[in-house]
């Protein structure tokens, strides 16, 4: 992330230790995070992560990066990434492994307005 300038304002993460070991290992300690708990790990739907993400997320911050997990964080990405499909899209379309990293443009006025219509997948990184 750091060599695509790509520097969040905020890291949001899980409280499973999975979860907290890649935060550790991003070495960002420099940035602030916030702990959302297991509410990333319980997401039982895409709306679950959404308004996890809605709520903690501060409208000040234009930058996030939300380390979950599967099933929900890749369904997730694929919710807000289909309205505007791309190349990038059927890179994840079918697997989404540990660590995979998918960057979304958000262009909605607030952190509510996290829809399809406003975002769209710009990046996707697949560790080898």
């Amino acid at each position: 992330l750091r060599a695509e300038n790509l520097i969040p304002d905020l890291i949001l993460t899980s409280s499973v230790l999975r979860a907290q070991e890649s935060y550790a290992a991003l070495n960002f300690t420099d940035i602030p995070h916030i702990s959302c708990g297991l509410d990333l790990y319980t997401a039982h739907s895409v709306d679950d992560v959404l308004l996890t993400l809605q709520s903690l997320i501060p409208e000040t911050t234009k930058r996030v990066l939300v380390i979950g997990h599967n099933p929900y964080i890749h369904e997730t990405a694929l919710y807000l990434g289909h309205k505007n499909p791309n190349a990038y899209l059927p890179l994840i379309a079918h697997h989404y492994a540990p660590a995979t990293t998918t960057i979304i443009s958000h262009d909605g006025e607030t952190w509510a307005d996290l829809h399809p219509v406003y975002c769209e997948i710009i990046g996707v990184m697949i560790p080898s």
